[in-house]
């Protein structure tokens, strides 16, 4: 026998769960309706000032935390003004967007970016049209405060919803047709207005942490750029540095895993190396035998020794594990240098390393070319020193980082608290 959910006083049974006897359950064609929107690439858009502003469906991905558009403070790109003949763009009925106006994303190659949804908080009075890969959809009643229709397909009821709806296989999409009939949860409009007060300021908590984020990375790259050219040094360093060899710096470690050893195999990531388990779950990156992996022990560094851009990234295994990476990655130690310093400096001058590569399509840069390459290097004493001042900076902004993904974090939690109504706000 089925049994009858537990509904609290105050609140009443919907088809998006328990929602507050106030609120209201409607199907998405009744309350919006759709916009015309343009299916133009990257190439017919532009930096420079045109008459349109465009929102490309690639903006709308890229940044997975921004939800909104205030034309007053963001910047779009413009689309090349011979695109769209004036004759249409002076039309009365030309689909420029307005405030409140929706932009959901009808395309994505994984299922989580399908239907993320960008609101059009304030036009600035600026011509703005949609764009590739996106819904365009207008609010038909009086039921919405600007700013809530986004939050709409983050209730998470909606969201699955939305993503059952995909159709497709290695890319998900939807179209207005299939979303009409979705389900959404809208509280009385007061409700909205308090519930996107709150989210706001949680939003102004995050954007400061992420400018603060931003500045101590900038900091960083600009001590790179002082210390690492040699254009200053530390106070208490006056040596000159001198010409080195590679070769005189590190040794390669060729060895291959043994029976019985237990070995974790990392990949290389932007975040560096990382356990694959990590990255990737369970499955294995290759179908290969274990023989075909080189051994890293841990602080031993590799590289990808094959690159399509020419870059050669170095990383050093963190773990407290020996651990194995795939044969393309040379794995080496330093001798008489900092190994911390020397993973700091070769990233710095990477760029300078594609000359010792060969390749054309391809390029190939093997230990026995990175080996011959020379560099300008300070004495050990302040490769350490060095080391360490990049080590601070680091942990600034590792800690900084953390701070912003727990506010991230916090505000999804709080949000669905507000969207489903289980927890309610003062009015």
């Amino acid at each position: 026998m089925k049994q009858n959910k537990e509904i609290p006083a105050g609140y009443k049974d919907s088809p998006l769960g328990i929602i507050p006897e106030e609120w209201e359950v409607k199907k998405l064609g009744s309350v919006f309706s759709q916009i015309t929107t343009f299916s133009f690439s990257r190439d017919q858009m532009s930096e420079l000032e045109q008459k349109l502003r465009y929102v490309h469906y690639g903006d709308i991905h890229k940044n997975i935390e921004r939800d909104c558009i205030n034309l007053k403070i963001d910047e779009l790109p413009f689309l090349l003004d011979y695109i769209i003949p004036d004759v249409k763009i002076k039309d009365s009925n030309f689909p420029y967007l307005i405030n409140g106006d929706i932009l959901l994303t009808d395309a994505s190659e994984d299922y989580d970016g399908i239907g993320k949804a960008l609101e059009i908080v304030d036009t600035d009075n600026k011509k703005v049209i949609g764009g590739l890969h996106t819904i365009g959809l207008r609010c038909k009643t009086n039921e919405l405060a600007i700013g809530f229709g986004r939050l709409i397909f983050k209730n998470c009821q909606s969201s699955k919803s939305l993503k059952r709806i995909a159709q497709g296989t290695k890319v998900y999409s939807i179209s207005y047709n299939h979303i009409a009939k979705l389900d959404i949860v809208l509280p009385p409009t007061e409700e909205q207005a308090k519930i996107i007060e709150i989210l706001n300021c949680w939003d102004e908590a995050i954007e400061k942490h992420q400018i603060l984020v931003e500045k101590l990375e900038m900091r960083k790259r600009g001590l790179m750029q002082q210390l690492l050219n040699k254009k200053k040094q530390l106070r208490e360093y006056v040596a000159e540095w001198q010409i080195v060899k590679l070769g005189d710096c590190i040794r390669e470690f060729n060895e291959k895993p043994k029976e019985k050893i237990k070995y974790e195999i990392l990949t290389s990531s932007n975040k560096g190396l990382v356990k694959q388990t990590d990255y990737y779950g369970d499955n294995r990156i290759t179908n290969r035998e274990e023989v075909d992996y080189n051994v890293i022990p841990p602080n031993y560094v590799t590289y990808r020794s094959r690159s399509d851009d020419g870059l050669f990234t170095f990383n050093k295994n963190t773990y407290g594990i020996y651990g194995l990476v795939s044969g393309y990655y040379p794995v080496f130690t330093a001798l008489n240098c900092n190994i911390d310093f020397l993973v700091l400096f070769l990233n710095y001058f990477k760029t300078k390393l594609s000359k010792f590569s060969i390749g054309t399509s391809q390029l190939v840069l093997s230990f026995s070319s990175l080996i011959s390459a020379k560099f300008k290097l300070p004495n050990y004493e302040e490769q350490t020193a060095i080391a360490e001042v990049f080590a601070t900076a680091d942990q600034e902004i590792n800690s900084a980082k953390a701070k912003l993904n727990s506010l991230i974090i916090q505000k999804k939690g709080l949000m669905q608290q507000l969207l489903t109504g289980k927890t309610r706000v003062k009015l």
